[in-house]
């Protein structure tokens, strides 16, 4: 484990070559620039033995495609976020008026994304929000309001910073001033699972007979689905991980 560090990481690749290891499996921590993969490959390749990518995609194919001992194992990167786009949006349009707890007439957001520079991140966060709105207009409804256009809500792929972030945007976003946030979208489970403590600490998300301000994630993590299960998550985008 890295810890998610890259030079961090690029050392133990580094001494599992030197200890003999005949194979590298490698969840690359750095994906916003192409270097750190290249210089794990080069040291693949100077000892001549396979090198497997998988889950975080390599910024750039030509560096998975520089040695013939080499390959990424994942998931066509938009895919997550054009479904989970298109889940908002229908949950959105059977349920607008719950949603809309404030009866603006607009649906209040915060997104949390994982990872700046990583591919998943950036197609999950691009495509959920724009897909989401594609249909909230075809159904005559506003597009998405972000709930505030100055504010950046890097998750980290953690539970305990998206959980850590909701804690401080519900002292001053909340029903008592009329801008509650009111949908939670999540480039993964782990940052949805954060964010609804944080909102079951202050009443919400509490099953039957409690308001529910709906969270999406993406993975379908077993603790994910017992969430959904119970009325406190409001859906989650598949990742196979036992098929990668």
């Amino acid at each position: 484990d890295a810890a998610g560090s890259q030079p961090t990481q690029t050392d133990q690749v580094k001494t599992a070559i030197t200890a003999g290891s005949d194979l590298l499996i490698v969840n690359i921590v750095e994906t916003s620039t192409s270097d750190p993969a290249k210089d794990i490959v080069e040291a693949a390749r100077a000892a001549d033995i396979p090198v497997i990518f998988f889950n975080r995609e390599v910024a750039d194919n030509d560096v998975i495609n520089s040695y013939e001992k080499c390959a990424f194992v994942g998931t066509n990167a938009p895919d997550a976020g054009h479904m989970q786009g298109e889940m908002i949006g229908e949950y959105l349009l059977a349920n607008y008026d719950a949603v809309d707890l404030n009866g603006d007439g607009t649906i209040s957001y915060v997104l949390f994304k994982g990872q700046e520079g990583n591919a998943e991140a950036e197609a999950r966060t691009q495509y959920a929000v724009e897909d989401a709105n594609k249909l909230l207009t075809e159904g005559g409804k506003p597009e998405l309001a972000y709930y505030d256009a100055s504010a950046t809500t890097a998750g980290k792929w953690s539970a305990q910073a998206a959980n850590d972030y909701m804690v401080s945007l519900l002292g001053s976003y909340n029903e008592g001033n009329k801008n509650m946030v009111e949908l939670i979208i999540c480039n993964n489970d782990g940052m949805a699972e954060g964010a609804i403590s944080a909102l079951q600490n202050v009443g919400y998300n509490n099953g039957e007979g409690t308001t529910i301000i709906p969270v999406f994630g993406v993975d379908a993590t077993d603790s994910a689905k017992a969430l959904i299960k119970a009325g406190n998550m409001a859906g989650s985008i598949k990742q196979d991980a036992v098929g990668m």
